[in-house]
């Protein structure tokens, strides 16, 4: 390590300078020496990541924060002697390579001792996460000071602490503006704010009908009068079922287990759906080295499912505890899904080895899983056993879509402006449950069951929010997969109602997806858009479009009953 990095140095601190006439060639000696050696770390990085989240031991957690020292001084030192070029003097393409070289995140953090502590907290929030997902867990008394809740409080905010002292030296006045900067739009908060306030019928009219379903079944829970639903019910909408009975079914998790699914047979179903569109196969190593099924031996996993990049062009894999289900069937879909985006970028230098966009890498595996989850495609992989087409069927297919799209949509709105508001210092450590659950009453229409839960930190049992993974990118990932799936089905001559629309097997859709894939973040996202979609902004009507039938339902069952008082009916305190 110290060899690379000293020949890293060697090679780029004697060519360069502030302020003089740096000709393009130095430039292009800096990035193809940076792009080798941060190829070998970005590797050796994962590697530990991954041997510690698929083996969780105390030596492997060690390990892999020893390691994410030596990838973090490298960017440290990467980026001196990248501030020491005069950008203006290189042309745009090589500016941006720059600006993502000294795009280090925390590794900003210039103090070695609070840099470890911040990958330290991270680690430790992750641990409790871990901990209290666990099937068999207990929840320690209300109000315990040893909970889990009051430990993730007093660790969250020393991490928020820790990140603003990092990204500072960035020129960011806290964590949240720096996230928000991965957009490019100076209009960020606004640019979502608008595409909320277009799908929020929709939200509300699905929350009416679920709340009115929940009602009849739990007829001995009291409902607040201002419209809210309880917190531990709203989850549980599946239990009632489709909106209208004695028609299609769409939960394949019966059949699959019928016609003895493996977790194999997913993925090989997953691959073959990427390749009938003219893209990659997954590598050999794919197979080899991922995860895809639960242990059997007695190590402790991390299950949540995930796409690993190793940074090598050669070695990518998934994790995951797949079991044979529905959800399971999809969820599959959309972490090849990141992995087809890895292949269509991996001939970039490593800095343009991502999504044009934080969303983008979300949405490309869930415009896939809506092709997958329709009729004709179930049908051609003999899942169902015939397709119906009526008004009927729609309404309930397009509810099993709700429940797992449409409820999702507040959380991702909000929960980042919470976190924005918490790195700002507008929302204070005294305040965080409370201004939580005033942002959950307001957008989400659920109230706090107080006794439900240890009432210390409530963010935190959410994996994103102590994983330190921003969740707007899950909402705007929802805009652009219905938005991605509009431009598919067009460029592939489909006529017809948007959810019914299967792009299996179509090699003309596949190759403008190719196209736009393999642009990686080498180009600001609206143009990585408009290469798919023929635009450049953000745009929710296909959303709309997909669910209109089920809208028209909602708004004639629903009548004026709908929306909720959006203050909390419950005072949430703080310990």
């Amino acid at each position: 390590m110290k060899n690379s990095m000293l020949r890293f140095l060697i090679l780029t601190c004697g060519v360069v300078c502030w302020g003089c006439q740096i000709a393009n060639p130095a430039a292009n000696d800096f990035l193809q020496n940076y792009d080798h050696e941060i190829q070998k770390l970005k590797s050796a990085c994962q590697l530990a990541e991954w041997n510690h989240k698929t083996n969780i031991t105390d030596y492997n957690e060690k390990l892999m924060m020893d390691q994410k020292m030596k990838c973090s001084r490298f960017r440290q030192e990467a980026y001196k002697n990248a501030s020491r070029f005069n950008l203006t003097l290189l042309n745009s393409y090589q500016r941006r390579q720059f600006s993502k070289i000294m795009d280090i995140d925390t590794d900003a953090q210039q103090n070695k001792t609070k840099l470890a502590r911040l990958q330290e907290v991270l680690s430790k929030m992750h641990a409790i996460h871990i901990q209290v997902t666990a099937p068999n867990y207990v929840m320690p008394e209300k109000g315990s000071t040893d909970s889990p809740g009051a430990k993730l409080k007093k660790l969250y905010s020393e991490y928020v602490s820790l990140s603003n002292d990092a990204i500072r030296f960035l020129g960011y006045p806290d964590y949240g503006a720096y996230w928000r900067s991965v957009y490019e739009d100076a209009n960020f908060k606004d640019s979502i704010r608008a595409l909320y306030e277009q799908v929020q019928p929709l939200y509300k009219h699905f929350h009416a009908y679920v709340r009115r379903k929940l009602k009849a079944i739990h007829v001995n829970v009291s409902f607040p009068d201002s419209g809210h639903v309880p917190e531990n019910l709203y989850y549980t909408a599946v239990e009632f079922g489709p909106p209208i009975s004695g028609k299609t079914s769409f939960d394949i998790s019966a059949e699959m287990v019928k016609k003895n699914y493996t977790a194999l047979k997913i993925y090989e179903m997953a691959d073959d759906f990427f390749r009938s569109m003219g893209m990659h196969p997954m590598p050999r190593i794919f197979w080899n080295k991922s995860l895809l099924e639960p242990p059997t031996d007695e190590r402790q996993v991390d299950c949540y499912p995930s796409a690993w990049d190793f940074g090598d062009g050669k070695d990518f894999r998934i994790k995951m505890c797949t079991g044979i289900s529905k959800y399971d069937f999809s969820t599959v879909h959309h972490e090849m899904g990141h992995i087809q985006y890895f292949l269509q970028y991996k001939h970039l230098p490593s800095v343009f080895r991502d999504g044009a966009n934080p969303g983008f890498h979300e949405a490309i595996g869930d415009t896939i899983s809506l092709s997958v989850d329709t009729q004709a495609h179930l049908k051609s992989v003999n899942l169902i056993k015939e397709v119906v087409y009526d008004k009927e069927s729609d309404i309930n297919f397009l509810m099993a879509q709700a429940q797992k799209t449409i409820i999702m949509i507040p959380i991702t709105y909000f929960a980042d402006q919470w976190r924005w508001e918490v790195f700002s210092g507008e929302t204070t450590k005294d305040n965080y449950n409370r201004r939580w659950w005033e942002y959950r009453c307001k957008y989400e229409g659920i109230s706090p069951i107080v006794a439900s839960k240890s009432p210390f930190f409530d963010p935190g049992y959410i994996y994103h929010m102590t994983a330190n993974i921003p969740l707007v990118s899950y909402f705007v990932s929802i805009i652009h997969r219905f938005q991605f799936y509009k431009a598919l089905c067009d460029i592939s001559r489909y006529r017809g109602p948007l959810h019914r629309c299967d792009i299996y097997n179509n090699k003309r859709a596949g190759a403008k997806l190719r196209e736009m894939l393999s642009l990686g973040s080498s180009k600001p996202w609206p143009e990585a858009l408009y290469v798919l979609t023929g635009q450049f902004k953000m745009n929710a009507k296909p959303l709309i479009d997909y669910f209109k039938p089920l809208l028209d339902y909602l708004v004639k069952e629903n009548g004026n009953d709908h929306g909720w008082n959006p203050h909390c009916p419950i005072v949430v305190p703080e310990p």
